[in-house]
């Protein structure tokens, strides 16, 4: 009887050991560990890295700007980039939930796993490793630089794809400095050009509706895409639909390909091929019925 109180005994005993293990009990030195304050001021970032397990993206302001600088060179998504760099101004060092090197995998701050942002501004440098959960949604579990210290911290939101750093303006075109218009579908083909205080009308003479093609031009200033094809050239595109645009500035070409499902765009000096849901090409390419009066 005595021995198998014993056993229970022992077996409660292990399974409290097992639970305070899980919860990294012998990690805390609540005692001897101090939390610390992380500063970063925003204003005063000249660069930025993000680096995954999957991939790396370098950005430098440049004149007001955002550039990325690899892994590609582009213009920056400037609210992407301050949205995080208004996290990291506000960053706070909540709690120590480990000090065990053992447990970065399980917390995702491990090599394998983390994002690694890599902050400078005038001689100075913060390295802040970022776990993509925390404890929940509204914080994060974080390393700085070599430290093996796991912190619970405020939220930081990092680019999980190289797409969501860059701009993703395709063309930015005021329907105003639009003096004509070309389109070209598969089964279609129509012009279109300004007649001053008489308003748009087709090639043909007939009127068009000019409040419809004000809004149709609207479209384009400016247009947004989804991401990049950076795999892809314009000589691999098979054109299925073209707009073109004449400005003062001389004309503006926009080539598309429809897909099943979703479409490519490409534009001379524009910032490569670019791609979009196929939903969206009926309402940049419209056919000439949806623009009459």
């Amino acid at each position: 009887m005595n021995g198998n109180r014993l056993s229970l005994l022992a077996g409660a005993l292990v399974v409290l050991l097992g639970a305070a293990w899980m919860l990294d009990v012998f990690d805390s030195e609540p005692t001897t560990i101090r939390v610390p304050e992380v500063e970063i001021p925003k204003e005063e970032v000249s660069e930025v890295t993000v680096q995954t397990d999957d991939w790396t993206a370098s950005l430098t302001r440049q004149a007001g700007r955002w550039q990325l600088t690899e892994p590609v060179e582009a213009l920056a998504d400037s609210n992407t980039v301050n949205r995080l760099l208004n996290t990291l101004e506000g960053l706070e060092l909540q709690t120590i939930v480990s000090t065990n090197p053992d447990r970065h995998e399980r917390y995702g701050v491990d090599q394998a796993s983390a994002q690694y942002l890599t902050v400078r501004w005038k001689d100075q440098e913060q390295v802040i490793v970022v776990a993509e959960q925390g404890p929940d949604f509204s914080s994060s579990y974080v390393r700085l630089a070599e430290d093996p210290i796991v912190y619970a911290s405020s939220r930081i939101t990092v680019p999980s794809t190289l797409d969501q750093l860059r701009d993703k303006v395709f063309v930015d075109v005021a329907g105003e400095s639009v003096s004509a218009a070309s389109v070209q579908g598969p089964e279609f083909r129509y012009s279109l050009e300004r007649g001053g205080d008489s308003g748009w009308s087709f090639g043909d003479g007939s009127t068009a509706d000019s409040i419809q093609v004000a809004n149709w031009l609207r479209r384009f200033n400016p247009l947004r895409l989804d991401g990049f094809e950076d795999g892809l050239t314009a000589d691999s595109l098979t054109v299925t639909h073209t707009v073109t645009l004449e400005t003062a500035a001389g004309p503006v070409s926009l080539y598309f390909e429809q897909g099943d499902s979703d479409m490519r765009a490409w534009r001379n000096g524009g910032p490569g091929v670019m791609r979009a849901f196929g939903t969206r090409l009926n309402s940049l390419v419209q056919t000439a019925d949806a623009l009459q009066q």
